[in-house]
């Protein structure tokens, strides 16, 4: 990939407060370019850089993350929402570097108005595959001191997603409880980040998966019973087995070619988060009787076209509950107590978990052919610029 490189020099428009020196007015940029027969694909492309409106910020991308959502439009079969770049790219982690001319009144995620050298990471709805992107400053979750951007980078879009699968949709209190609590795909970035949620509340988590690396950093984040489904042809009766009384919740990515079994592992009134259709699109035979029978909620829900005052809700429960408590990979490793011994488990400290950092915005595309392999656990980070 071509070298990391610094800002051109260049004016900015003067609608915005910036930073003392001058600011670019290109940058690069990625775009979906879907291949005729439907193949992913991607194109690195010069664009003017953005101006920041009233109530934004723009943002220096240092490092950024890679989704299947993202996948998805490279194919040309998810299109941005109506009003959003074309710009790929979900989240991005990097340095406030203006503001727009009403951002310095508000406050971010955090509690703090914004300024110039914050660091931050947010949650958008395109764009943040590039060397700049605009950000609402109630999107803006500040970094803590000492955490490196290319580490924070894997937190905005799944870690995101995760809280708001637990404690908005699935209504669980981010305060504690007792639930029990299914996830599927338990080795992706959504995964292993509720995992931690769960064990931060004092929840227990079952983690189903198809290979046994990922069921043991399952275990290892918190899982209390892994369960791997393409092994175990009875995959559903082995996790019912292990749930007396059925699981209070499913976090479900898969849909239609498990929706019997997350039907049978459910108890009743228990609910059904559905956030992707990775098994496809429809249920087998009398769908809702199963529902009706246990009285399911199945609740479903995307989080990009969502609207900016939820996201702001959301990056708020990030900042509050979850960003204190985030250490790098290497420095969470082992949590101990002050006596040297283990420390309980909903105090140890979260961390993102990151298959592999790759160089460049050109790496998308090799970050999206391995996770199209599923060669990740975790998350794939693209490092954009030095921080």
């Amino acid at each position: 990939p071509p070298p990391l490189r610094a800002p051109a020099v260049a004016l900015m428009a003067s609608t915005a407060s910036a930073t003392d020196g001058p600011l670019p007015t290109t940058m690069r940029a990625l775009v979906a370019k879907p291949g005729a027969d439907g193949t992913p694909a991607v194109e690195v492309v010069d664009r003017p850089v953005p101006v920041p409106g009233p109530a934004e910020v723009l943002l220096r991308v240092v490092a950024t993350g890679t989704n299947r959502a993202e996948i998805m439009q490279a194919a040309g079969k998810v299109p941005p929402p109506a009003g959003a770049t074309d710009i790929m790219g979900l989240e991005a982690a990097g340095v406030v570097v203006a503001l727009g001319s009403d951002a310095a009144s508000l406050s971010t995620a955090g509690g703090a108005p914004p300024a110039i050298g914050l660091r931050a990471i947010a949650i958008v709805t395109g764009g943040g595959q590039a060397e700049f992107v605009c950000v609402p400053v109630t999107a803006l979750v500040p970094v803590p001191a000492g955490l490196p951007l290319e580490v924070a980078a894997a937190l905005p879009e799944q870690w995101t997603t995760a809280y708001q699968l637990l404690f908005e949709v699935g209504g669980l209190d981010v305060a504690g409880g007792d639930e029990t609590v299914v996830v599927y795909a338990a080795g992706s970035g959504v995964g292993t980040a509720a995992l931690q949620l769960l064990r931060m509340t004092g929840r227990r988590s079952v983690a189903v998966a198809g290979r046994a690396d990922k069921l043991a950093k399952a275990a290892e984040l918190g899982a209390a019973v892994t369960v791997n489904y393409k092994e175990d042809a009875a995959w559903a009766d082995t996790v019912a087995a292990a749930v007396p009384g059925g699981a209070h919740l499913v976090l479900d990515c898969v849909g239609g070619s498990f929706f019997e079994s997350t039907a049978k592992l459910l108890r009743t009134d228990g609910v059904w988060v559905l956030y992707g259709l990775l098994g496809g699109p429809s249920a087998p035979g009398p769908a809702l009787g199963m529902l009706l029978r246990k009285r399911i909620q199945l609740r479903a829900t995307t989080l990009r076209a969502r609207s900016d005052a939820y996201k702001a809700g959301l990056a708020a429960g990030l900042a509050a509950n979850v960003m204190p408590r985030i250490a790098a990979p290497s420095a969470a490793a082992t949590s101990v107590s002050a006596t040297g011994d283990a420390a309980p488990a909903g105090s140890a400290p979260l961390r993102p978990v990151i298959e592999d950092t790759l160089d460049g915005l050109d790496a998308v595309a090799e970050a999206f052919a391995r996770m199209r392999r599923s060669e990740n656990l975790g998350k794939y980070v693209i490092r954009v610029a030095a921080e």
